[in-house]
């Protein structure tokens, strides 16, 4: 008896799990991000600089000489290399 509660357990967390990345993944698939990324940083000009080149020419830029902390560990070794 004990063995079928836990496989039921198991299989239902598998399954709520499956749901809520599956629903997560939809409803951030409808989301237009370049948009949503560009707005995000020029409705909040203290919270975000950014700077977007592609072949050495500057496609978009705001805020891009403000010097701001690194939000992870990860950009801090990528910046360093």
């Amino acid at each position: 008896m004990k063995l079928w509660m836990w496989i039921g357990i198991g299989v239902g967390t598998l399954l709520a799990g499956a749901v809520i990345w599956i629903g997560g993944t939809a409803y951030w698939a409808k989301q237009a991000n370049a948009d949503y990324v560009w707005k995000f940083v020029t409705n909040n000009p203290e919270k975000a600089a950014i700077t977007l080149r592609s072949d050495d020419q500057t496609i978009a830029q705001s805020n891009s000489d403000r010097v701001m902390p690194l939000a992870s560990a990860v950009k801090t070794m990528i910046a360093i290399e």
